[in-house]
């Protein structure tokens, strides 16, 4: 009989090992990394179409916008928040005042948010970082006369519906985007054909008859 103190350790390499996990292999693993980034993407996508509104959808600077969301003409803009432009719809002669502006014709024109004068200083700093100075519409804003206009928060920076300046220091009007109007009346707005905002805003109207 053996004492407790002769007993000697047991060998390691005599363990029983059936009850080991067997370690994952390479193939395995990547399987499970390539589904965890197929899961997470499907997420991603999933959270986006549910945020995404359905008057509007973009493919990287086109933009489209239903013909139900399209406004009569001369109501208030809209702003596709997404693009950060507003889609306008002129009445003949409406975005001038008291001498700024060249008169145009009814139809729609989508004009950038960014104030211009905060890209220029972004591009004067070669910093390329643009802080989101965007200029609201404020349809009761009340100024030499006439209610709504759109105005800069920050600079004073003041535009009729047209974005034609008329007050402070922006160095030109807002800037607009091409627009196109298809069959069934949906709108397409191009941001990268952009054209600086001036006097002739009035004038690049696209015609626009509700379907």
């Amino acid at each position: 009989m053996t004492s407790l103190g002769d007993a000697h350790p047991r060998d390691p390499s005599t363990r029983d090992t059936s009850l080991l996990a067997p370690a994952p292999s390479r193939r395995g693993l990547l399987a499970f990394v390539a589904l965890f980034l197929l899961g997470a993407v499907a997420l991603i996508v999933a959270l986006l179409l549910f945020a995404w509104p359905s008057g509007a959808s973009f493919t990287p600077d086109l933009f489209t916008i239903d013909a139900v969301d399209v406004p009569q003409p001369g109501e208030d803009p809209i702003l596709i928040d997404e693009g950060r432009f507003f889609l306008v719809h002129l009445a003949a002669g409406e975005g001038t005042h008291g001498g700024f502006g060249d008169a145009g014709f009814s139809g729609l024109i989508a004009l950038s948010a960014l104030d211009p004068r905060s890209v220029a200083i972004a591009r004067q700093s070669n910093s390329g970082v643009l802080v989101r100075d965007d200029i609201p519409w404020r349809p009761d804003m009340r100024f030499e006369g006439r209610t709504g206009w759109f105005r800069d928060p920050r600079g004073g920076s003041t535009y009729t519906k047209a974005g034609v300046r008329v007050f402070g220091p922006s160095p030109h009007g807002m800037t607009t985007f091409a627009v196109a109007v298809r069959n069934d009346g949906s709108v397409i707005v191009d941001r990268s054909k952009p054209t600086p905002g001036s006097d002739t805003n009035p004038r690049r109207t696209v015609p626009y008859s509700a379907p």
